[in-house]
């Protein structure tokens, strides 16, 4: 009889401690929310871990970025979000995930086929080299139409011309094909990353290159990142496995995560392992 009442008083309590005024908002409400951009400011609301304690936005960050952990939202009587729940991440929750980034995803626009003279391709990707960095090395504007028709330039040349060599272009040159693919729609990125990776191994470009192109592909697909080298929001984007991170960056040529996000004023704190 006593094991029966203390049981009865916990469900009690637990009960008690909750806010019944707040309902959970649905999966298609969560989605419309974040597709508006109606989502709350993690410090405005009351953030819980499924204890019920209370824990801080700093608390909240480490957990999201562990790539383990997701959020449940609870709204007021007048609709607005003022309590979130963190737990452990389901695959409902990367589905949802799925379906967001289908919605938010812009359309990929129609490239353009331009004309190329292949006799002169160490030219034009001089061009588009200095192109694309005067607008973010001198002060500049980037502006997205000359991204985009950049673009249409190195795909027009790559289709007619095959991938360039080091042996007919020089390194600043073979920049201006990665990068203006690196500031081009994750699209087209991942369309070229099999030629990029044969240039890897030839010797023509690095392969730090090739690790940061799968990150924007995988993230523009909804998808954890490998390597760690996108900052989504001021935070790191979801890790695959981010205890493992650093011997993948190492096997591309890239140094340890650590003091690479600490440019970034974000600390990571995975205890890193190997297999």
């Amino acid at each position: 009889m006593k094991i029966k009442l203390t049981l009865v008083f916990l469900v009690s309590a637990f009960i008690a401690c909750q806010d019944t005024s707040l309902r959970k908002i649905t999966e298609e409400e969560v989605i419309e929310r974040i597709v508006n951009r109606d989502m709350p400011d993690p410090a405005e609301v009351v953030i819980k871990n499924t204890d019920g304690d209370i824990i801080s936005v700093d608390s909240l960050k480490q957990l999201e970025m562990t790539g383990a952990y997701f959020e449940d939202f609870y709204a007021n009587s007048d609709n607005e979000i003022v309590e979130v729940v963190v737990r452990p991440k389901t695959a409902a929750d990367d589905a949802m995930m799925k379906k967001i980034q289908e919605r938010v995803k812009p359309p990929v626009p129609e490239l353009q086929t331009v004309a190329i003279d292949c006799d002169q391709k160490a030219k034009i990707l001089q061009d588009l080299y200095e192109r694309d960095q005067s607008m973010r090395t001198q002060g500049g504007q980037v502006d997205p139409k000359v991204d985009f028709a950049n673009l249409e330039v190195v795909v027009s040349l790559i289709e007619k011309c095959g991938m360039p060599t080091l042996e007919e272009v020089s390194k600043e040159q073979m920049a201006g094909i990665w990068a203006v693919l690196q500031h081009a729609i994750p699209h087209y990125q991942k369309k070229y990353i099999p030629l990029l990776e044969a240039s890897a191994k030839n010797g023509d470009i690095s392969w730090e290159i090739i690790a940061v192109m799968k990150d924007r592909a995988l993230m523009y697909d909804g998808q954890p990142q490998i390597y760690g080298s996108q900052i989504s929001n001021g935070k790191l984007y979801e890790l695959a496995e981010p205890e493992y991170v650093n011997q993948r960056r190492a096997t591309m040529g890239m140094g340890p995560i650590e003091p690479y996000l600490e440019r970034f004023g974000i600390n990571f704190d995975v205890e890193q392992q190997t297999k």
